[in-house]
């Protein structure tokens, strides 16, 4: 009996310490293109550095719409890209910097000029791989 409580207490240990690797490579690898993205949201406005009325369908009555993001644990001085899609389409790409520290927040706009349908924004590293990507609607 003393056996299989040895065995037991081992697998354990065994288990807890494959899952606190895992946990930490899983952090490690969101880290991997230098800032993890803490917020992104669509939205109406910007106010004092945060987004406002934050919606997923908006009116085609609509001017502008912005994309605010906060970054966290930016490793470097760096640039990400916002790509705007209307449908499949690339309608504009603004690039953004990011500089080094634990905390930024930024935001791109995009005027919609009435164009119904639906509409994506990808978040671009400065290598060019995809990080996020929100989807709204213009009725």
């Amino acid at each position: 009996m003393k056996r299989y409580a040895g065995i037991v207490v081992f697998l354990i240990f065994v288990i807890t310490a494959w899952m606190v690797c895992e946990t930490y490579a899983q952090k490690g690898s969101a880290q991997a293109g230098g800032f993890k993205v803490e917020r992104m949201a669509v939205c109406a406005k910007i106010e004092n550095k945060e987004p406002v009325d934050v919606k997923e369908v908006f009116s085609s009555a609509t001017e502008k719409v912005y994309v605010f993001i906060e970054f966290r644990d930016v490793a470097e001085d760096t640039t990400v890209n916002v790509i705007w899609r209307h449908g499949d389409k690339e309608m504009l790409k603004t690039s953004l910097p990011l500089k080094k520290g634990l905390k930024w927040r930024t935001y791109a706009s995009k005027n919609l000029y009435g164009l119904k349908g639906n509409w994506k924004i990808e978040l671009v590293d400065s290598t060019g791989k995809g990080v996020k990507a929100l989807i709204f609607k213009v009725e």
